[in-house]
C-alpha cells in the first residue's frame, strides 16, 4: 500500500515537472495552459536536438567563414551607444551605482562576470530599476513557477538583504542602487539589452529609435521557450545566451541571436585592470571538478604548479585564472560553458569532457578527455611540448573571440540596422 502510495506521489511530481508550474488547485484553463506549454517545450527541444547535429566543428566553420577580429567588430560598433540593464531583484550582475566604469561594476558581480565586452569594447552603461508589475517585467517569477529553483521571497530580498550576508565583499544591497525605470532618458541609447525585459512595454514604445534587447535567465523558462517563436511584447531581438558552431542553414530565426551571457574575448579582463601572472604556470580546477578528484591525483596535478578551485567573489576568481595556465572542468554536471569561455578569455587553456558541455565548441580534440587519468597525462603532454601548448592555446583563444565576440556583435549590427528599417517602412 504504501509502495503504491509512493509511486502515486513520484507520478505527480513527474507531470508537474513536465507541465511546469500548476496552482494547488488547478482549473480546466491552468490545465490547458500548462499542456500547451509543454507540448511547445517537446517541439522546441526537438528543434535543438536537431541544430546540435548541425553542429559543426570549428575548423569546417572557419573555412567557410570570414573571419572578422575583435578590433574590426568593435571598430564597426564603435558609434553604437548601449545599456546593460538588470531588475533588482535579479541573482547575478553586477551590485554598484548606476553607469559605474566597467572594472568596477564587473567586480561588484554577485555571482558571473557576464558580458564584459559591453563595457571595455562597445562603453556601456550599467543600470539596475525596480521591478514594474506589468507581466514583461515579472518574468523573473517564471524562475520559481518553471524551474522551481527558489522561492519568489528571495529574489524579492536581493532588494533589501546584503548578498550572502557580505561573505563576498558586497556591502549593501542592490536595491540601494535601483531607479524607476522612468527616470532613465533611455533615449541617449541606440541598443537597451535587459536581463529578463526590465522595462515595460508601455515605456519602450516610446523610444522608436532605441533597439531593444533580451536576455532571459534560465532555457527552461516559458518565455525563453516562446521567444523561439517571437520576442516578448515590446522588445525587438532575443539573445539566447549561445555561442554554437552552427550550419548556416540551421541558424536560429531573424529575431534571435547567439549571443552569449559571458559576451568575452580574450585579453577582456586584462582591458579591465586585472594583472596576469608575470609567467603562467598552475591548475583552476572548476568547484565540482575539484571535489572529485583524490589526494593522490591533486600530487599529481600539483607537479604541474599550484592548484587552486575557482570559487569565492568574482574578482577571487580572477586573480586566479590570471596567473594560471590550465582550467579544467570534468566530472560535472552539464554546463553550457560560460566559465570555460571566462577562462579562455582571462588566458587560461581550457581542458574537458566535451559531453559534460551542452556547447562544444569551444573543446578542442586536444583539449578533450574522459577521464583525469587522461587529464594528467594530456596536461604533461603539453608541459613537455611546449609548441604544442602554444599552438592549441591559440586556436582555443581564436574559437573564444570569435564565436563570444566578432560573430555576436556582427549579428546584432546587422539585426539592430534591420529592426531600424522595418519600421521607416
Amino acid at each position: 500500500m504504501l509502495g503504491g502510495f509512493k509511486s502515486l506521489e513520484y507520478l505527480h511530481k513527474r507531470a508537474r515537472g513536465l507541465l511546469g508550474y500548476l496552482p494547488d488547485d488547478p482549473g480546466w484553463s491552468d490545465y490547458g495552459g500548462a499542456v500547451w506549454t509543454a507540448a511547445r517545450r517537446v517541439y522546441l527541444r526537438a528543434i535543438r536536438e536537431t541544430a546540435a547535429r548541425g553542429e559543426v566543428s570549428w575548423q569546417q566553420m572557419a573555412a567557410g567563414t570570414a573571419l572578422v577580429s575583435v578590433e574590426e567588430v568593435a571598430r564597426r560598433a564603435g558609434g553604437m551607444r548601449c545599456a546593460l540593464v538588470k531588475q533588482d531583484v535579479y541573482q547575478d550582475l553586477y551590485c554598484c551605482p548606476n553607469c559605474s566604469d566597467a572594472r568596477t561594476a564587473v567586480l561588484s558581480s554577485l555571482m558571473r562576470s557576464g558580458p564584459v565586452a559591453l563595457f571595455t569594447k562597445l562603453g556601456a552603461d550599467f543600470w539596475t530599476v525596480k521591478t514594474e508589475p506589468q507581466p514583461e517585467c515579472s518574468i523573473w517569477k517564471e524562475k520559481w513557477f518553471d524551474c522551481r529553483q527558489l522561492p519568489l521571497s528571495y529574489y524579492e530580498s536581493l532588494k533589501t538583504k546584503v548578498f550572502m550576508e557580505g561573505a563576498r565583499g558586497h556591502t549593501r544591497p542592490q536595491g540601494d542602487f535601483s531607479v524607476s525605470v522612468y527616470d532613465v532618458n533611455w533615449g541617449l541609447y541606440d541598443v537597451v539589452i535587459g536581463i529578463e525585459c526590465p522595462v515595460p512595454a508601455v515605456l519602450t514604445r516610446q523610444y522608436p529609435d532605441v533597439v531593444w534587447c533580451y536576455y532571459i535567465g534560465e532555457p527552461g523558462m516559458r518565455s525563453a521557450v516562446s521567444s523561439q517563436s517571437c520576442p516578448v511584447t515590446g522588445y525587438d531581438l532575443f539573445l539566447n545566451q549561445k555561442f554554437r558552431c552552427l550550419e548556416r542553414s540551421l541558424r536560429p530565426p531573424m529575431h534571435v541571436i547567439e549571443f552569449p551571457y559571458f559576451l568575452q574575448y580574450v585579453g577582456c579582463f586584462r582591458d579591465l585592470g586585472c594583472e596576469e601572472g608575470p609567467l603562467r604556470k598552475g591548475i583552476v580546477l572548476e568547484q565540482e571538478t575539484a571535489s572529485n578528484f583524490s589526494k593522490r591525483e591533486l600530487l599529481c596535478l600539483g607537479s604541474f604548479g599550484a592548484v587552486e578551485v575557482a570559487q569565492g567573489s568574482i574578482e577571487e576568481i580572477l586573480t586566479a585564472l590570471m596567473r594560471s595556465k590550465y582550467y579544467v572542468r570534468l566530472g560535472s554536471r552539464r554546463h553550457l560553458g560560460n566559465a570555460a569561455i571566462e577562462a579562455i578569455s582571462a588566458g587560461c587553456l581550457a581542458i574537458g569532457n566535451p559531453s559534460e558541455f551542452a556547447i562544444k565548441s569551444l573543446m578542442l580534440p586536444e583539449t578533450s578527455v574522459a577521464c583525469r587519468a587522461q587529464l594528467i597525462e594530456r596536461i604533461r603532454s603539453f608541459e613537455e611540448d611546449p609548441s604544442w601548448f602554444d599552438e592549441v592555446l591559440a586556436k582555443q583563444r581564436q574559437i573564444v573571440d570569435f564565436l563570444c565576440f566578432s560573430r555576436p556583435v556582427s549579428d546584432l549590427l546587422e539585426a539592430v540596422s534591420r529592426v531600424r528599417t522595418s519600421r521607416c517602412v
